[in-house]
């Protein structure tokens, strides 16, 4: 049974990557990439990218000292959403360290979660119904 994206749940993936993999992140990232797309078009995944050691400073040339990631996924559960990280080619290529992915239920301060939390599933209903004009006879 597929659970309607206003009910789907949001969970905070941080994965550090296995130490001494970025050139392999590298020689993967375009795939990552691609295979991101429909999950992000879908709006299962809402934000993500990578963790750094450090931000490169001024005339610093690339590419950045990139330790991991950080993602927020939409999901009915957490196993789905670990699933989802799974299946990604950093997870296939041995690029994310999955013996220390954390994984954090959240609820972000404007998100369906907290309409439902702070308006209720009824207002929340109403607030965002399309109602067509109508016009009042007398």
């Amino acid at each position: 049974m597929t659970t309607p994206s206003s009910l789907l749940n949001e969970y905070l993936i941080i994965i550090p990557d296995v130490p001494h993999t970025i050139q392999k992140r590298l020689k993967v990232r375009p795939q990552h990439f691609v295979e991101l797309k429909p999950d992000i078009a879908s709006q299962k995944v809402t934000f993500g990218g990578a963790m750094l050691e450090e931000h490169l400073k001024p005339g610093d040339d690339g590419p950045q000292k990139m330790c991991g990631s950080a993602m927020l996924i939409r999901a009915a559960s957490q196993e789905e959403a670990l699933e989802r990280v799974r299946k990604d080619v950093y997870t296939k290529e041995g690029v994310w360290d999955m013996d220390k992915v954390q994984v954090w239920p959240v609820c972000k301060p404007i998100s369906p979660c907290s309409r439902r939390l702070f308006l209720g599933p009824d207002t929340l209903d109403k607030l965002y119904a399309i109602q067509s004009p109508t016009s009042q006879q007398n």
